[in-house]
C-alpha cells in the first residue's frame, strides 16, 4: 500500500497522542473553570465563569454545557441586568442550534434580540442574529440562514470600518462576527453549488484569519478545509493542496476530532482525484471511524460512499455490502433527524402563529376597551350638557 509517506507518519503518531493529548487539554480546561467556581463570590464573575464552562463542554456533552448555562441564568435574572441575561441567552441559544434543537434556539434568540438595548447590547443582538441564521442552516433552510447571517455580517463590516478590531481576542470582537459569518456566507454558497461565490466569501474569512494575531481556533481548520472543498469539486487537486495541509496541522494543534474527521475525508478525496487510491483508502477510511465516534454523519457518508466504490472495484463484497449498509444505516439516521427538524420547524411557526392571534385577541379588546371608554365619556357629556 503507497500511503502518502508524510501524512502518514504524522497520523500515526497522532492518533497514538492524540486522545491523550486532547482530553488533557479540555481537562486542564474545565478544570481550572471548575475550581475558580466555588471562589468566585461576585455574582458577575461567576456567571462569567459559568458562561465559560459552557462554552468548554459544548464540545464534549451538551447537556452538562446546559446545566452550567442554565445556572448563569439563574444569576443574571437574580440580578435583574438585562444585558448580562441577554449574553447568557445567546449562549443558551447556541447551545440548542448545536444540539439540533433548531426551533427552540430561534425562539430564544428571537426572545434575547427583544430584551436586549439596540445601543447599550449590540453585539449581543448581532451575535443571536448570527445564530439565528446558524440554526436556520441547521435546519437546511439556506434562505433564512443566508438573510439572517448576511444582516449580522453588515453590521460587523461596518464597525470593523469604524474601529478597526477593538477587542482582539475576546468572545465577541469585531474580527470574530467578521470572520465567522464571512465564512458561514461561503459555506451557504458551497451548499447551494455557487463554487465561485463560495470561494470569494472563504478567502475573505481565510484572509481575516491570517491578518488578526488571534481568531477563533475552529475557524482555523475549518475555513481552509472548506476552501479545499470548493477547489476539490472544481477538480483543481494543485489549488486544493496547501489548505488540506493548513486545515490538518490546525486540527491537530487543537485535537479536534471532528476537523480531523472533516480533513481526512477531503484528503481521501484528494488522492482519489490525483490516482492515488491507496492513500484514499488509508483516510477514507480513518474519517469514517472517528465520524462515527464524534457522530459527524458528513464525514462518514462521503467516505463511506467512497469506501463502498472502491472495495466493488476491487471485488471484495463482503466490505463493499458493509459500506453499503453503512452508508443507508446513516442516511436514515440524518433522514430521521431531517424529519425531527422538520417537525421543530411546524411546531416553531405554530407558536409563532398563536402568539400573533393572541396579541390580535389582546389589541382587539384594548380597541373595545378605548372605544367603551369614549362612548361612556362622550354620553357623560351629553347627559351633562342634558
Amino acid at each position: 500500500m503507497k500511503i502518502s509517506l508524510k501524512y502518514l507518519f504524522f497520523s500515526v503518531t497522532l492518533l497514538w497522542v492524540m486522545p491523550s493529548l486532547a482530553q488533557k487539554n479540555v481537562i486542564i480546561e474545565t478544570d481550572s473553570l471548575t475550581k475558580l467556581l466555588p471562589l468566585t463570590m461576585h455574582d458577575t464573575t461567576r456567571i462569567k465563569v459559568l458562561r465559560s464552562l459552557c462554552v468548554s463542554w459544548n464540545s464534549r456533552n451538551i447537556i452538562t454545557a446546559r446545566k452550567y448555562i442554565d445556572q448563569a441564568l439563574v444569576l443574571a435574572k437574580q440580578l435583574n441586568d438585562n444585558a448580562i441575561i441577554a449574553k447568557v441567552m445567546v449562549d443558551k441559544g447556541y447551545n440548542y442550534s448545536i444540539s439540533g434543537e433548531s426551533a427552540k434556539a430561534i425562539q430564544i434568540l428571537q426572545e434575547t434580540i427583544k430584551l436586549a438595548d439596540p445601543i447599550k447590547s449590540s453585539y449581543t443582538i448581532q451575535n443571536a442574529i448570527a445564530f439565528i441564521g446558524v440554526a436556520y442552516l441547521n435546519q437546511g433552510d439556506n434562505e433564512n440562514a443566508m438573510t439572517y447571517i448576511k444582516k449580522s455580517n453588515n453590521f460587523y463590516k461596518n464597525e470593523f470600518k469604524k474601529f478597526g478590531n477593538n477587542h482582539e481576542g475576546s468572545p465577541y470582537s469585531i474580527i470574530e462576527g467578521l470572520t465567522g459569518t464571512t465564512m458561514m456566507i461561503g459555506s451557504i454558497h458551497l451548499n447551494l453549488e455557487k463554487l465561485d461565490s463560495a470561494q470569494y466569501y472563504l478567502d475573505k474569512a481565510h484572509q481575516l484569519i491570517k491578518t488578526s494575531k488571534k481568531n477563533n481556533r475552529y475557524f482555523t481548520f475549518f475555513v481552509p478545509k472548506t476552501l479545499a472543498t470548493v477547489y476539490l469539486k472544481k477538480k483543481q487537486t494543485k489549488d486544493a493542496k496547501p489548505f488540506l495541509d493548513e486545515a490538518f496541522k490546525n486540527a491537530t494543534m487543537y485535537g479536534d476530532s471532528v476537523g480531523l474527521a472533516l480533513v481526512w475525508t477531503e484528503l481521501a478525496t484528494y488522492y482519489d482525484q490525483i490516482n492515488k487510491p491507496d492513500s484514499a483508502l488509508y483516510y477514507a477510511k480513518r474519517a469514517v471511524e472517528v465520524g462515527m465516534k464524534v457522530k459527524n454523519f458528513e464525514s462518514v457518508l462521503q467516505s463511506g460512499k467512497f469506501l463502498k466504490k472502491y472495495f466493488e472495484q476491487h471485488n471484495n463484497s463482503d466490505k463493499a455490502l458493509y459500506y453499503s449498509n453503512l452508508v443507508v444505516a446513516v442516511q436514515d439516521s440524518v433522514s430521521s433527524i431531517e424529519k425531527v427538524k422538520q417537525g421543530q420547524r411546524l411546531l416553531y411557526e405554530e407558536l409563532q402563529s398563536q402568539q400573533s392571534i393572541a396579541q390580535l385577541e389582546i389589541d382587539n379588546k384594548n380597541r373595545l376597551i378605548r372605544y367603551g371608554l369614549g362612548a361612556g365619556l362622550l354620553l357623560l357629556a351629553l347627559l351633562a350638557i342634558v
